[in-house]
């Protein structure tokens, strides 16, 4: 039996289907008791039987009082299934669902440490094992239990104590192999879900580099890493399978004495008048009827092990404390939205984003990520941060997004602290595009739509991603149409995030356009096309902060001066942080902020960094040398592309260039 420390994450949903399991537990109990009225039917009839005391009217009541007692068994299986099988199978899916929810709330470093696959395990094989042992496992616990009980009473009852103790000699011998043998599979179960788990991540692994694979010809190799996986777990599949092989026929084997010795002592007994030739075969009936319980004694000791082994690796999971708790505020400032769905405007003096002495370190780590920075930022301004490969860049940008959780004090969103605000009152106010243009295996409507798309009920019927449900055309809005898919006027739409992103003409030349379905991680697409359909899917939200992180790295030149053109109108009331490693980029930009290992060095406009002869101005040398090396010289002597900012004063500064 789990124990209660075992069980600890599963008692909200046991005390809630307290009532169901105990139902089931008790209609069991009763198919149980009319199970061993049987043999005592029969018994009575071989008596009558045997002193040629039965009529036909006997015979005719014996059957059919057995073949109603067989309909009520019939239909009290049919009920108790519903109860613990049902109940189990519902315990399947709270788990698994618990397990997602949870997983999403760890942090970072979690999914860094442990891979795709033992996640997939654990949402799979473990969480069925869980659910076996509430189901079966319960069932067979049951019946081992009460059936072993009730039957020594009839057997008691029927015959005499000592035929009784005759015929239970083989039960110490049966415990003591179950429990040895039970402790020795759990180890192995356990084994085998390890081993599983690997091959899975390995094969996960295997097939989403499947094009790296092929093009270093290393297909042998990676055959060679699944055959030594596969091994290991049939390996230790087969470990497992000769453990409880070789239990379970020998419990059977050992209870089969029992019946051997019944017929041995009780046939004497029958012979020396002690017992009725009906008592000698109701109690017959009696000891093999004890075989299922031994039996069960074997099953119920495999499942509950599995099941042990399996809770205990989610518990570890459940054990683990979410990265960081959300706050209760939702301050009615700027960009956050009231109750009668209006925007209630803030004080213009106060930043959006302020950052007062942030200083971080990556858990695990002494040497800190950021030190002592310091900045605010202001609605409509657009920021830069440059620096080298480590630097701190994208580290500022995810504490600012709370994916990790500054110190409190550190970090203010319209002059709240970050760590006071709601999940929604912060991650409402962002659109990101990360360094990892993920794409989902969806159509690229799908994609782009990502923040504002059809409801979750839908997304599950429809087999859509599960997405926050858009604004509807009662709300306001006209709806209109762009080939099959449908967008809203009056925000910014799904073709004019494409095209503010300059890959509406591409996404057009496909054979289905907009409802071209992608492969894995976007893997139809080139780097340059995933790079601009992330960018139309942020642009699509239309949230207060847009947050590009380094995300025009896969562009050319030439592309990414019609991007910029393009968000200018798109962004002229947006707050923008940009990442990058191109001048060409960053330069129109408001204020750039340089980071030398995790500090602050330089900041200014474009012409103030220039001035200071630092990395920046040592970058901008080298990256217009390898303009010119490349033939395109002069590449960022061009004429500015405004990215319009809070106010004006740096537009001469640009002119410098």
């Amino acid at each position: 039996m789990p124990s209660a420390p075992l069980l600890k994450h599963l008692k909200p949903f046991l005390k809630r289907k307290r009532w169901h399991l105990a139902g089931g537990v008790l209609i069991l109990i009763v198919i149980d008791l009319l199970q061993l009225i049987t043999p005592r039917l029969i018994g009575s009839l071989a008596d009558q039987l045997a002193d040629k005391t039965a009529g036909s009217g006997d015979i005719l009541n014996t059957i059919a009082l057995i073949v109603g007692i067989a309909i009520l068994v019939a239909t009290g299986r049919y009920f108790w299934r519903i109860l613990i099988i049902g109940t189990s199978r519902e315990a399947e899916y709270w788990l698994r669902n618990r397990l997602y929810a949870h997983v999403q709330t760890l942090r970072t470093d979690y999914f860094n440490v442990n891979k795709v696959g033992d996640i997939m395990a654990l949402a799979t094989n473990d969480v069925v094992a869980v659910s076996h042992a509430m189901g079966i496992g319960t069932v067979m616990l049951v019946d081992a239990i009460f059936i072993t009980l009730m039957t020594l009473i009839f057997m008691l009852i029927t015959a005499d104590l000592q035929l009784t103790l005759i015929a239970l000699l083989p039960m110490p011998v049966i415990a003591t192999l179950v429990l040895y043998g039970g402790r020795l599979m759990r180890s192995r179960f356990k084994r085998v879900q390890e081993a599983f788990s690997d091959m899975t991540d390995l094969t996960q692994e295997a097939f989403s580099g499947i094009r790296i694979v092929k093009t270093y010809t290393r297909e042998p190799f990676q055959r060679e890493r699944f055959k030594a996986s596969n091994d290991l777990n049939y390996k230790e599949n087969m470990k497992l399978v000769r453990l409880w092989g070789g239990l379970f026929p020998l419990v059977r084997t050992v209870g089969s004495v029992s019946l051997v010795l019944t017929l041995l002592f009780g046939g004497r007994a029958v012979i020396d008048g002690r017992i009725s030739v009906g008592a000698f075969v109701a109690f017959i009936s009696y000891v093999g009827m004890l075989s299922w319980p031994m039996m069960a004694l074997g099953w119920v000791v495999n499942v509950l092990q599995r099941g042990s082994a399996s809770l205990s690796r989610l518990n570890d999971v459940f054990d683990m404390k979410p990265s960081f708790i959300y706050g209760t505020l939702e301050p009615m400032t700027t960009g956050f939205q009231t109750d009668l769905g209006q925007m209630t405007i803030g004080q213009s003096s106060s930043p959006l984003i302020e950052l007062r002495g942030l200083t971080f370190t990556y858990p695990g780590q002494t040497r800190p990520a950021l030190k002592d920075i310091r900045l605010s930022i202001r609605k409509g301004e657009k920021i830069a941060l440059i620096g080298r490969t480590g630097a701190g860049k994208t580290t500022l940008l995810q504490l600012i997004t709370k994916t990790w959780a500054p110190d409190n004090g550190q970090v203010f969103l319209d002059g709240c602290d970050l760590n006071q605000l709601t999940a929604g009152a912060i991650k409402d106010r962002f659109a990101v595009v990360p360094q990892d243009n993920f794409l989902f295996s969806k159509s690229i409507e799908d994609n782009i739509r990502f923040y504002h798309g059809p409801s979750i009920e839908a997304a599950s019927v429809q087999g859509t991603l599960p997405m926050v449900t858009e604004p509807t055309p009662s709300q306001g809005l006209e709806s209109e149409t762009i080939g099959q898919i449908s967008v809203l006027e009056g925000s910014m739409t799904i073709e004019s995030a494409a095209q503010a992103a300059c890959v509406h003409d591409e996404i057009l030349s496909f054979p289905d356009g907009y409802g071209t379905l992608l492969g894995e991680r976007g893997v139809n697409l080139s780097g340059g096309q995933k790079q601009r359909v992330s960018i139309a899917r942020a642009l699509y939200r239309d949230a207060d902060i847009l947050i590009l992180d380094d995300a025009l790295s896969a562009v050319d030149t030439k592309t990414e001066e019609a991007i910029l053109r393009h968000l200018n109108d798109a962004l002229a009331e947006k707050t923008v942080l940009i990442v990058s490693h191109r001048i060409s980029t960053v330069k129109d930009c408001d204020r750039i902020y340089v980071l030398t290992d995790g500090e602050i060095t330089e900041s200014g406009t474009h012409a103030e960094l220039l001035a200071l002869s630092g990395y920046y101005r040592d970058l901008y040398d080298r990256q217009q040398l390898e303009d010119k090396l490349g033939g395109r010289a002069g590449a960022l002597d061009h004429s500015p592309i405004p990215l319009t900012g809070a106010e004006t004063r740096h537009t001469e500064e640009v002119e410098d260039l």
